[in-house]
C-alpha cells in the first residue's frame, strides 16, 4: 500500500511539473491556450454581466441550462473544425456569463422550505418568538454613541433606533418552535427611555451572542415613489427577505456564545482600538480615525459626511485600496527597520492584510484590495511578476463567485471601475503632461520634424538616465505631481458617471479635491496606524498615553473646511443617467486596452462613449408635451410635483411628520428620476410642519424661482 501511495504521489508530481512546463516554459502552447495578454479580464466581465442579467432579467434556470448546453456543443464543433483560438473565446465567454447567472439564480431558487423567503406574510400583523445568533455589529440610529440620549425634533423626543442582523435558528409561537434558516433584519424602536434591562442587553448586543425575542415579522416595504430607494430589493440582494420590529430591547434574552467566536473576537479588537482613539484624541479626531481605520462613520458630523459625498471624496471614508496601501507601506517600513528577512516580510504583510480585512469586515473595496495585494506578495514569494489588470480581474472573479449579489453593490462597482480606470488612463494622461511641453518646443524651435511623441518620450527617458542629479530630481518631482493629478482624473473618468447615476452628485473639481485631501488622509492613516501599534506594544489597547498637543491636531478641521469648500462648487441633483448610456460608456472604457493596436477598431471606444453621451442627452432635446401631476408618498404630510407642458415645474407643499428629511429621501429622488433640474415655484398651503418641514433642504439643494405662502401664515 505504501508503494502504491508513493507511486500516485510521484505521478501527481510529474503531472504538475508537465503542467508547469506547458504553462510557463512553452510559450507557443500558452499562446494557443490563452491567445491574449490578460485572459482573466474578459472572463471577469462576462461573469459579472451574467450575474447582472440573471438578477435583472429574471431568467429561469431551465433556459440558462439550455443555453449552456448549446454553447458547449458550439465549442466542441469549433474545436473539431480547428477554428482560430480567438473565435473560441466567444462561446467560452458565453459559458462564463451562464455560470454567473446560474450562480445567482441557484442561490435564490434552491432555498429550503423552512427559509425566511418562504415565510407566509398575511395582511394582518404576525408575531413570532425568534431565536438565533447576532450576525453583525449593531448600529444605533444616526449616532452610535448617543443612543441613550433622546433627540428632540419639532418638539417631540425620539430615542435612536437600533438595527442588527440575526441568523435565525427557530421561529414559532413560543410553545412550538420550528427550525428556520435565513438572515433577519431586526429593528428596535424605543418609545421611552431605556430601562436597566435594556441597558444591560445593549452591552451584550455583540456578534456571536445568542438572542431570543418576540417581534412582528413582515416583508420589507416596497418602493412607493418613482426614483425612491427600493428597500426590499436592497435587502434581497443581501440575502435578507424579512424584517422584524419590537419596541423594547429589555424584552429580549441575550446569552454569551458557548465557545470561541471569531466575529466576537474581531469585534472586541475593533472596539478596543476605537476606545483607544477616544481616550487619546479629541472627539472629532477620534471619530475621523475610526472612520478611516475601522470603517465606523457613526460619530462623524452629518454635515461632514454630506460634504464628502457631494464633493466626490466619499471614497476617502470607505476603507479601500488607498487605506490598505498606506497601512502596508507603514508596516513594511517598520519591518525593514527591525531587519526582518525578505520572505518573512512578505508573509507577515500577508497575515496583516488578512487580519485587518477580517477586523473591519469584508466589504467589496477591502476584499478587492486585499486580494490584489496578497496576490502581488505571493507572486514575489514565487518569483513571478503579476499583471495589475489580471490581478484585478481575479479579485472580481473570486468576489462574484463567493457572493454574486455583489455585482449590484455600488461599492463593488465604484471600487473596480476606479482601479481599472487608474491603471488604463494614468500613464496615457501623464506622459503628455510630463513630456508634451518639451516635445512641442522641439517641434517648433528645435527642428524636430519627423520624430513622433512616443519616440520622443523614449529618447527623453534614455537621456534622463545619463543626466545629472538636478535634472533627474526635477523630473521625479514633476512626475509625482503629474501622476497624482492624472490618477485623480482617471478615477473621476471611471467613477463620475456611476456617482451621478446613483447619488445625483457630480464634482468636476474632484481631481483637485483629491490633491488637497490625499496628503491629509495619508498623514491621518499613518498617525492612526502607529497609534494602534503603540497601543498593542504597551498592552492590549493601552489607555491614555498621547501628549495633549498631538490629541488636538487640526486634521479633522482641515478636512471639513476643504470638503465644505469644494462641496459648494459641486453639482447636486444631476438627473439619472440611462442604463443604456452607462453600458455604452463603460464598454468603451473596457475596450481601450484591447483595441489600441488595430487600426480599424482603434476608434471604437470613442464611438461607444459618444453613443453614451447621446443616450444620456436625449431626454433634454425636447420638453414634455403634457401636464403631469405626481402626488408623492411622504406619510403624514404633503408633497406634490406639477409639471406643465411648457416645462415649468411647481411643487405644492413639501413636508412630513417623518423623522427623516422628506426632501432628501422622497422629493429629490423623484426630481432626479423625472429629469427635473429646476423648480419655478414652491407653494406652501399653511404653516404646519408636516407641509413645509423639507422646504429648507429643498432651497439648499435645488434652484427655486420663488416661494409662495398663503394668507394663513399671517395668523
Amino acid at each position: 500500500m505504501i508503494r502504491r501511495i508513493w507511486e500516485r504521489l510521484h505521478n501527481t508530481t510529474a503531472a504538475l511539473e508537465r503542467a508547469r512546463l506547458f504553462l510557463f516554459e512553452n510559450n507557443d502552447s500558452l499562446g494557443r491556450l490563452l491567445p491574449m495578454k490578460r485572459p482573466l479580464l474578459p472572463i471577469a466581465v462576462a461573469l459579472c454581466a451574467g450575474c447582472a442579467a440573471g438578477g435583472l432579467a429574471g431568467i429561469g434556470l431551465a433556459w440558462i441550462a439550455a443555453a449552456g448546453v448549446l454553447l458547449c456543443v458550439a465549442i466542441i464543433l469549433m474545436l473539431q473544425l480547428g477554428v482560430r483560438p480567438l473565435l473560441l473565446w466567444l462561446p467560452v465567454l458565453g459559458l462564463m456569463a451562464i455560470l454567473g447567472a446560474t450562480n445567482l439564480r441557484a442561490r435564490e431558487d434552491f432555498l429550503s422550505h423552512y427559509h425566511l423567503r418562504n415565510l407566509p406574510h398575511d395582511d394582518e400583523r404576525a408575531y413570532y418568538v425568534i431565536t438565533g445568533t447576532i450576525a453583525a455589529e449593531p448600529t444605533f440610529g444616526e449616532k452610535r454613541r448617543f443612543f441613550l440620549e433622546p433627540e428632540e425634533i419639532y418638539g417631540r423626543k425620539y430615542w435612536n433606533r437600533i438595527s442588527f442582523e440575526v441568523d435565525v435558528e427557530t421561529m414559532g409561537d413560543g410553545e412550538e418552535q420550528v427550525p428556520f434558516a435565513g438572515r433577519l433584519k431586526v429593528y428596535v424602536r424605543p418609545r421611552r427611555a431605556p430601562g436597566p434591562a435594556a441597558r444591560d442587553n445593549l452591552a451584550a448586543l455583540r456578534p456571536g451572542s445568542k438572542i431570543t425575542f418576540r417581534a412582528e415579522v413582515n416583508r420589507p416595504f416596497e418602493q412607493s415613489n418613482p426614483g425612491g430607494f427600493d428597500f426590499r430589493l436592497y435587502l434581497r440582494r443581501k440575502g435578507i427577505y424579512a424584517v422584524a420590529y419590537f419596541n423594547d430591547l429589555g424584552w429580549a434574552r441575550i446569552e454569551e456564545p458557548d465557545g470561541p467566536s471569531l466575529p466576537r473576537f474581531f469585534e472586541s479588537v475593533r472596539s478596543g482600538f476605537a476606545g483607544m482613539f477616544y481616550q487619546n484624541l479629541d472627539e472629532d479626531n477620534a471619530a475621523f480615525m475610526c472612520a478611516l481605520l475601522l470603517g465606523d462613520r457613526g460619530n462623524l458630523p452629518e454635515e461632514m459626511v454630506d460634504n464628502f459625498s457631494v464633493s466626490g471624496a466619499a471614497h476617502f471614508l470607505a476603507i479601500s485600496g488607498l487605506h490598505l496601501a498606506i497601512i502596508v507601506s507603514v508596516a513594511y517600513f517598520v519591518l525593514r527597520l527591525l531587519g526582518a528577512p525578505y520572505r518573512t516580510q512578505r508573509v507577515l504583510l500577508i497575515l496583516l492584510i488578512i487580519f485587518y480585512a477580517s477586523m473591519v469586515g469584508f466589504r467589496p473595496p477591502i476584499m478587492r484590495a486585499s486580494i490584489m495585494i496578497v496576490v502581488f506578495f505571493l507572486g514575489q514569494l514565487l518569483g513571478r511578476r503579476s499583471d495589475t489588470l489580471n490581478t484585478l480581474a481575479l479579485a472580481a472573479i473570486l468576489i462574484v463567485l463567493w457572493d454574486p449579489q455583489q455585482v449590484f453593490s455600488i461599492g463593488f462597482q465604484l471600487s473596480f471601475a476606479a482601479v481599472f480606470s487608474i491603471v488604463i488612463f494614468t500613464k496615457r494622461l501623464a506622459d503628455p503632461l510630463i513630456f508634451g511641453p518639451g516635445w512641442l518646443r522641439a517641434k517648433v524651435f528645435g527642428g524636430l520634424r519627423e520624430t513622433g511623441f512616443r519616440d520622443y518620450v523614449k529618447l527623453r527617458r534614455i537621456a534622463l538616465e545619463s543626466a545629472g542629479t538636478p535634472a533627474r530630481v526635477r523630473h521625479v518631482a514633476v512626475k509625482i505631481v503629474a501622476m497624482g493629478l492624472c490618477a485623480s482624473i482617471a478615477a473621476w473618468i471611471g467613477t463620475g458617471p456611476l456617482v451621478a447615476h446613483q447619488f445625483g452628485n457630480l464634482s468636476p473639481l474632484l481631481p483637485v479635491v483629491n490633491l488637497f485631501l490625499v496628503g491629509i488622509v495619508y498623514l491621518a492613516i499613518t498617525f492612526g496606524f502607529l497609534l494602534m501599534l503603540v497601543s498593542l506594544l504597551g498592552g492590549p489597547f493601552s489607555g491614555s498615553f498621547l501628549p495633549g498637543w498631538l490629541a488636538t491636531l487640526p486634521l479633522t478641521e482641515a478636512t471639513r473646511e476643504i470638503t465644505g469648500f469644494f462641496a459648494a462648487l459641486s453639482w447636486r441633483g444631476v438627473p439619472q443617467i440611462a442604463l443604456g448610456a452607462l453600458a455604452a460608456y463603460y464598454a468603451g472604457i473596457f475596450l481601450v486596452p484591447f483595441l489600441r493596436r488595430r487600426r480599424l477598431l482603434r476608434y471604437l471606444p470613442a464611438a461607444l462613449i459618444a453613443v453614451a453621451v447621446l443616450i444620456a442627452a436625449w431626454p433634454f432635446f425636447g420638453a414634455p408635451a403634457k401636464f403631469e401631476v405626481a402626488v408623492l408618498d411622504v406619510g403624514h404630510g404633503g408633497a406634490s410635483v406639477l409639471r406643465f407642458p411648457d416645462g415649468r415645474v411647481l411643487i405644492y407643499d413639501c413636508g412630513s411628520t417623518r423623522r427623516s428629511d422628506v426632501t432628501t429621501y422622497v422629493v429629490n429622488p423623484y426630481l432626479r428620476y423625472a429629469g427635473i433640474t429646476h423648480i419655478d415655484a414652491v407653494v406652501i398651503s399653511h404653516p404646519h410642519l408636516d407641509h413645509f418641514s423639507g422646504l429648507s433642504t429643498l432651497l439648499d439643494t435645488r434652484p427655486v424661482g420663488c416661494v409662495v405662502i398663503t394668507e394663513y401664515f399671517d395668523e
